[in-house]
């Protein structure tokens, strides 16, 4: 089904200061947002063929199956800051984004490919469907680390992702056969 992302920002009183649109041939989903101190918008999920973003300069390909996107827009001028691509062969989801104080972003989700890449870091599975976690500059949107976790056999999986004030991270998710 070709379907397409919508971020609305509404006002206190429910009129819209702006609507932007993005998607591109394919299926497009977001899966969570969030929000960071100076108002700027952080957005996870995933795409099958290329995701276009609304100024014409920002493009992502898919590598196959089900792709993942971790997109910030600014507030004020609601532009593309930067976007993260998180691919490979099979099906790859962000689902969870959480927001630190100084802005840095922890974004979950997960892979059924052999390996995946973010940046210039691949990741490898240890399992059949295995959960991934990046944290992400949030200024540049470089990844700074990142980890998979999963067992062997079935699925696991994060979900939605939190920070508390004092910059700990909660991830909700599940497993399929046992402790991870």
């Amino acid at each position: 089904q070709d379907t397409d992302n919508l971020v609305v920002k509404l006002a206190q009183t429910g009129n819209v200061v702006w609507a932007k649109p993005f998607g591109g041939k394919g299926g497009d989903n977001i899966n969570q947002i969030a929000v960071d101190a100076e108002g700027n918008l952080f957005a996870s999920g995933n795409f099958t063929g290329t995701l276009n973003f609304f100024d014409g300069v920002h493009e992502i390909n898919n590598e196959g199956g089900l792709d993942g996107y971790i997109v910030k827009f600014s507030s004020a001028e609601v532009k593309v800051v930067w976007v993260r691509h998180v691919g490979g062969g099979g099906w790859e989801t962000v689902y969870g984004i959480g927001v630190t104080a100084s802005g840095n972003v922890l974004a979950t989700g997960r892979f059924n490919s052999q390996q995946i890449g973010v940046d210039d870091q691949q990741l490898e599975t240890t399992g059949d469907i295995d959960a991934f976690c990046l944290y992400l500059n949030g200024e540049t949107g470089k990844l700074t680390w990142a980890f998979t976790f999963g067992t062997p056999d079935g699925e696991d999986r994060t979900g939605c992702t939190e920070v508390d004030a004092n910059g700990n991270f909660y991830l909700t998710g599940f497993v399929s056969s046992g402790l991870v």
